[in-house]
């Protein structure tokens, strides 16, 4: 066995060490140490997605290892100091407008000279929620459809993700979750969902929805949430004139005086969940001066009353329910005074 061969292996060990050892030394040069978290702070603040101009509250929490009564704390906005002192573990500070952000930072000094800092940066945001419901409300009507039982409710979440440049964050690029009471309504919820509809709550039940939005990057976020109540259709009675048409603009009260002897009334049911007052599903009950009326099968929401044929007098009742939908019932009674009647009858009372 010659020289070379009875020192090779010693010479491959030595070759081997001289390739490892580097890689070795530079593990062991970046071996992270991660901080004690007994001897950390964080930074807090509510409410958690502020609105412009909202009071913002920011709270430290710390570690167990931090005396946080006895420290001096120094709060910083913008790089610029607010506020320093003793135990000072909280402060209120005022959120611009939307486009602005203010960096928040704190800087814990404790008295046995250990140091620790955090921060955070408020970004106002500011979401509006458009509510609307399929129930019926006559033409010329500009108040908001209400919700009722077995109506659909409609909402829209317009959000306001304004960036330092002036620029929105498009409704394309936002995260919508939707909840109902406190529970995720998965099936209406994701990216790009501002418009939802859903089932209106039971009669007398209410409904908080809620909607948390987040932009794609994370850097924006906001929720906003409305509390809905369905209510019971609430049933108007109109004159129908035969040269004016609808009457939309007065709705009969309790007790009204009318100058013709023979009068078309119309009833409409706002609120229901119908399309029209004659809608076939819709069961009309109407009564005169205690007597059943026929309901006209074409439009059985009106009916007409004669003057001579009710002494001048008439004492209106309509109730109203829903083929397709048990929870819906209404009630309504009007006192009609037909006034042609009493000039000529100058014996008649009035109501």
């Amino acid at each position: 066995m010659t020289l070379v061969q009875r020192h090779l292996p010693l010479a491959l060990f030595f070759l081997a060490f001289l390739l490892v050892a580097p890689y070795t030394h530079a593990q062991s040069d970046n071996f992270f140490v991660s901080p004690d978290p007994d001897a950390t702070v964080s930074l807090t603040m509510t409410p958690k997605d502020p609105s412009p101009g909202d009071v913002v509250h920011l709270s430290i929490i710390g570690g167990s290892r931090v005396d946080l009564q006895n420290s001096t704390i120094t709060w910083y906005q913008n790089g610029k100091n607010i506020s320093k002192g003793t135990g000072i573990t909280s402060i209120d500070i005022k959120a611009g407008v939307l486009g602005t952000k203010l960096d928040i930072g704190v800087q814990v000094d404790s008295p046995d000279g250990a140091s620790a800092a955090s921060s955070l940066s408020i970004i106002p945001t500011h979401i509006d929620l458009l509510v609307d419901s399929d129930s019926y409300t006559p033409p010329f009507y500009r108040g908001r459809a209400l919700p009722s039982a077995g109506t659909q409710i409609h909402m829209q979440a317009l959000v306001y993700f304004k960036r330092t440049d002036g620029s929105f964050v498009p409704p394309s690029s936002i995260v919508y979750t939707w909840s109902e009471n406190g529970q995720i309504i998965g099936k209406v919820s994701g990216k790009g969902r501002q418009n939802i509809t859903l089932p209106s709550p039971v009669l007398y039940g209410t409904s908080v929805i809620t909607v948390n939005a987040v932009s794609n990057d994370g850097s924006f976020s906001g929720s906003a949430s409305i509390r809905l109540s369905s209510v019971e259709p609430i049933l108007a009675l109109y004159e129908n004139h035969p040269l004016f048409g609808f009457m939309y603009h007065q709705a009969m009260g309790e007790k009204t005086s009318i100058p013709d002897s023979e009068t078309t009334f119309a009833a409409v049911p706002y609120f229901a969940g119908i399309k029209n007052p004659n809608d076939p599903r819709l069961r009309y009950n109407w009564t005169v001066n205690e007597s059943i009326v026929p309901v006209d099968t074409t439009h059985p929401s009106e009916i007409t009353i004669n003057a001579d044929k009710s002494s001048g007098k008439a004492s209106i009742s309509l109730s109203l329910s829903h083929s397709g939908n048990v929870f819906m019932s209404s009630r309504g009674a009007w006192d009609v005074v037909f006034r042609t009647f009493e000039q000529t009858n100058p014996f008649s009372s009035s109501f």
